[in-house]
Parts: C-alpha cells; structure tokens; sequence
C-alpha cells in the first residue's frame, strides 16, 4: 500500500500567474527607487553615499518580498519552466545580493563618521576649571 503525501498547495496557474506579477512589479519598485535616488551619480560626496546607502536599505524589503514571491507562485505551478528558470536565477542573484548589502556597511560606516561634527574645534581653547575665591 502507498500512501500519497499531502502536498501544501493545490496547483493553481493563475494564482501562480498572479504572484509572478506581482513579484516582477515589486522588484521594478526596487530598482527604479534605487535607480531614481543614484541617479546623477556623485561618488565623491558623502552626502550621496548616505542617501543611496539608506534606500538600499529602506527598499530592501521589497526585493526580498518580490524574490520570495517566485518560489511561492513555483508551488502553485510546479510544471512551469519559465518560474523554475526564474527561480534558479533568483537563488544566483541572491548571493550576489547579500554579500553586496555587507559590502555597503563599511563604506556607510566611514561616511556616517565624516559626517559627524568634530568635537574639538581648532582655535578653540581648552577650558580652564573655575577656581574658587577666598575671602
């Protein structure tokens, strides 16, 4: 006697075909956020840095919504070729992604620190300690 495993989903293209959408729209809210902050490029000021590091970061999220979508909408549809390539590019590109993000926090960190007001400041005296007067 065999006995069937239960599988999670029920196949459902059109579902699958909804969340493929809506991981495709997700990732060009992605990209073109990024791309609207970078762009005109200005790689020698700090300032920039900051901005395109923080929306890296305060986007993020989207990405990794938008990349998770394509497994679930695999599980949906698992006879799909055109899900499956995408996924297999997805789990590629996720690699690459990753150690990008920790490759961004040095840089941040350098740039958050040049951009902190120093705290002593030239031709500023050292301040001499109040004495007290005796009658």
């Amino acid at each position: 006697m065999q006995s069937k495993s239960p599988t999670p989903f029920t196949t459902d293209p059109s579902l699958a075909g909804v969340l493929e959408a809506l991981s495709l729209a997700l990732l060009g809210i992605f990209l073109t956020a990024v791309l609207v902050s970078a762009w005109p490029p200005k790689l020698l000021d700090a300032q920039w840095h900051l901005t395109l590091t923080a929306d890296l970061i305060n986007n993020g999220s989207l990405a990794l919504v938008g990349a998770l979508l394509t497994p679930l909408a695999l599980a949906f549809d698992p006879s799909s070729k055109r899900l499956r390539t995408r996924n297999k590019a997805f789990h590629q590109w996720a690699l690459a992604a990753a150690i990008g993000f920790l490759l961004l926090i040095p840089p941040a960190g350098l740039r958050r620190l040049e951009a902190l007001p120093h705290r002593h400041q030239p031709g500023r005296e050292t301040e001499q300690p109040i004495s007290r007067q005796t009658d």
